[in-house]
């Protein structure tokens, strides 16, 4: 029996049937799916990044964009999603073009914000503020009886 390869996350295909059992949860693991889906789909891995924990509340990003400059890269926050793009044309010997584009993707928590980015010597320092958010408190709802 030959067995087929199929390059699809386990999560993915034990999710996939999910529809009956995740009522009210489904956009926030349909998002999950698509996010471990995409984590296999090329490998999103360049280029290289460091997340450091300056304070309680900040933190940074590095991704060494060596080569680019800012005006090739584009960040954007959409919805939890922090969001870096590069693109770079250029032509190379005998005038052939060569293009060298990335997109790098963060998870953002809901109350982040980011502050600030700065581009040096190649790498480009993302700056994120995580605001102390006190704890939701628990509510109580009464019941009436009818």
């Amino acid at each position: 029996m030959k067995r087929e390869s199929h390059f699809r996350s386990p999560l993915a295909s034990i999710l996939n049937d999910a529809d009956n059992w995740m009522v009210g949860f489904d956009d926030v693991f349909d998002r999950l799916v698509e996010r471990w889906d995409n984590g296999f789909n090329g490998f999103r891995n360049f280029p290289a990044a460091k997340i450091h924990q300056l304070s309680k509340e900040r933190f940074q990003i590095d991704l060494n964009v060596d080569g680019f400059k800012a005006s090739e890269l584009k960040i954007e926050v959409d919805g939890e999603d922090l969001i870096v793009t590069g693109s770079k044309h250029q032509h190379g010997k005998d005038q052939e073009r060569i293009d060298r584009d990335f997109y790098r993707s963060f998870l953002l928590d809901e109350h982040d914000r980011v502050v600030g980015a700065s581009l040096d010597k190649g790498l480009l320092e993302i700056i994120v503020e995580r605001p102390q958010v006190a704890a939701k408190k628990p509510l109580e709802i009464p019941i009436r009886p009818r």
